[in-house]
């Protein structure tokens, strides 16, 4: 879906002449101080240990690395859930999934939660976005009315490895920057501030990077795994070295930084990027091959561990000072944070906070997501260096176990420990979920949906999901569905 509304209006100022016997005219008021213009960049599925400021060894993001360097790097950001659709909910509304409501992958964000782009476009600025995850489609999320202009064209049928053509639908890096330059060529007459956000797919799985990839990486020594602990939408064919995954891991990554500094240096050439807030992050992150508890690798949302959780998020724009900070962040905090640099009083009753206000080296962060099994569920309670983790199945509101890791003694959670105490906060938050088992009232049950769409170039033509089976299979190709 696209739509374009050139929001801009001639304004035209009354000329006032006064005679020399006549009172001075009123002071004029100082002119409004020019808000900025913001480009969030979302790396879908991007752990935050496999970018180059975050200490990766491999070049993996040189261009982000290079165009992000100097801003402020927050080492300690994550995501409240890893599934893609609702914890792009919260980083649009600043809330958390219980109070935005957006449970599962395909559901709509309810008509009354306002969203960033709304506040944006009432103050005055051109909401676009460019999206290339077939989940975030308008048919499946809604979004498209939030903004002006909503490219959401997936148009690559993705494969599984190893297997026949599986209706996956995605839009690569390159299609993503090329479907953001279109945008840039139509923003240059606006006469406005913009809000882009522009979301890459890559290097969600299968890992498949194309073969005019940026880079090629080989690993030193093989690392043996069992291929059943992949999921099926991910899994090599014979790929029992897990250090191919992370190679081709890699490669996508590489992939999508090459495209976006593509878009980066059109941006520049047509804005500049002096009077611009950029902001770099992901959605959620991966697991990989990290051992202890975990039920499978090269996979996310359904388990509770840092690996999926920690996000990169960087911030670049006038008046904000370079540096690193430690303290927790949440994607919650992009939306305080964007309102509050253009000059807009934050939404009450947020759960984010921003990220330009005084370090809370205490701060309280709820994660949450579903477990491995159908109706379980998790709550998570970050503070202060540890962690507090409940378990929970079907629709009881009691929690069936508990675990508790010192991140700062055992970073890597492999020594599970029970409780040293009630942490108050999140005992609340699970008893008082308005969503019986953490499982939305407005859940797409036996609804019809129309998407994903192929772009309509070429005579390609547009394709219609009308049955909940096929919308169903399509997700389960991603594996969101089990």
């Amino acid at each position: 879906m696209v739509r374009c509304v050139a929001v801009s209006a001639l304004v035209v100022a009354g000329l006032v002449s006064c005679s020399r016997s006549e009172a001075p005219p009123a002071a004029v008021p100082p002119p409004a101080p020019k808000r900025p213009h913001v480009v969030l960049i979302v790396v879908d599925t991007l752990r935050a240990d496999r970018v180059g400021l975050y200490g990766h060894g491999r070049p993996t993001t040189p261009a982000i690395d290079r165009f992000f360097g100097g801003g402020l790097v927050f080492e300690a950001a994550h995501t409240p859930i890893s599934f893609t659709a609702p914890a792009v909910m919260s980083l649009l509304t600043g809330l958390r999934p219980p109070s935005h409501g957006v449970r599962m992958i395909v559901q709509h964000l309810p008509a009354e939660r306002p969203t960033l782009p709304d506040h944006l476009r009432r103050a005055g600025y051109h909401a676009a976005a460019v999206v290339s995850n077939m989940v975030l489609t308008d048919e499946f999320t809604g979004l498209g009315r939030r903004f002006d202009y909503y490219d959401d064209f997936v148009d690559r049928d993705v494969a599984w490895p190893g297997k026949k053509r599986h209706d996956n639908w995605e839009r690569n890096a390159a299609g993503t920057t090329d479907a953001a330059l279109e945008w840039l060529g139509k923003a240059r007459a606006l006469d406005q501030p913009h809000f882009l956000w522009l979301h890459y797919m890559d290097p969600h799985g299968p890992y498949a990077a194309p073969p005019d990839k940026p880079v090629d990486f080989a690993h030193d020594r093989p690392h043996p795994i069992d291929p059943a602990r992949v999921p099926e939408y991910n899994r090599i064919s014979g790929g029992d070295d897990g250090a191919e995954y992370v190679d081709r891991y890699d490669e996508e990554i590489a992939y999508a930084d090459r495209e976006i500094a593509r878009f980066l240096a059109a941006y520049e050439r047509a804005f500049g990027t002096r009077d611009t807030l950029f902001l770099f992050t992901s959605d959620h992150g991966e697991t990989h091959m990290e051992e202890a508890g975990r039920f499978q690798w090269f996979t996310h949302g359904h388990q509770f561990y840092t690996e999926e959780y920690r996000v990169p998020l960087v911030l670049r724009g006038p008046g904000i000072a370079g540096g690193r900070r430690a303290d927790p962040v949440s994607l919650l905090d992009v939306m305080p944070t964007v309102l509050e640099r253009a000059g807009l009083a934050p939404e009450p009753g947020l759960d984010g906070r921003s990220l330009l206000a005084a370090p809370d080296p205490h701060r309280e962060l709820l994660l949450e997501g579903m477990g491995a099994g159908r109706g379980q569920r998790y709550r998570a309670l970050l503070r202060g260096g540890r962690k507090w983790v409940m378990l929970a199945e079907g629709a009881v509101e009691v929690p069936a176990g508990r675990v508790y890791y010192d991140l700062v003694a055992d970073p890597a959670e492999s020594r599970p420990q029970p409780w040293p105490a009630e942490p108050a906060s999140l005992l609340a938050a699970f008893r008082t979920d308005p969503d019986v088992a953490g499982v939305s009232r407005q859940i797409l049950v036996g609804e019809r949906l129309k998407g994903p769409k192929r772009r309509p170039d070429g005579g390609l033509p547009v394709v219609s999901s009308s049955v909940d089976p096929e919308a169903a299979e399509r997700l389960r190709a991603l594996g969101y569905v089990r």
